[in-house]
């Protein structure tokens, strides 16, 4: 009996490992099972600009959306402190709250759940 005990012990461990790697690897992905997890990472938005208005208090955000199928939305931040919140599809942000004659570094970051993809550009306002 006191050999089938370690044996057995091993085989449930590496069994519940096996399961757990693969739920791991589901979840992980963001995937549904019929969708390659290399296939669907999270990208980042591109072509970031950033436009100062005349008034010099305002800097409009523009990008190309994310080519990943489940973004939910993006995250606008400002020198790293999070400014708002916007859906999938939107492309477009406007800083209303910018001062005058100060640089800025504006993110815009791609998020599903709690992961999220990134690009970066800057902006000085007149």
């Amino acid at each position: 009996m006191r050999r089938r005990v370690p044996v057995l012990l091993a085989l449930v461990c590496a069994a519940s490992l096996l399961s757990a790697a693969a739920a791991y690897a589901t979840f992980a992905s963001g995937a549904s099972a019929g969708q390659s997890v290399s296939t669907n990472t999270l990208q980042p938005p591109t072509n970031l600009q950033g436009t100062v208005a005349s008034s010099c208090k305002k800097v409009t955000l523009t990008w190309t959306g994310s080519a990943s199928a489940f973004a939910t939305g993006y995250t606008i931040q400002r020198n790293g402190t999070t400014l708002a919140t916007v859906p999938a599809g939107t492309t477009t942000y406007a800083d209303s709250t910018a001062a005058q004659t100060t640089s800025y570094t504006y993110t815009v970051l791609t998020t599903f759940q709690q992961w999220s993809a990134g690009a970066s550009t800057n902006a000085t306002t007149c």
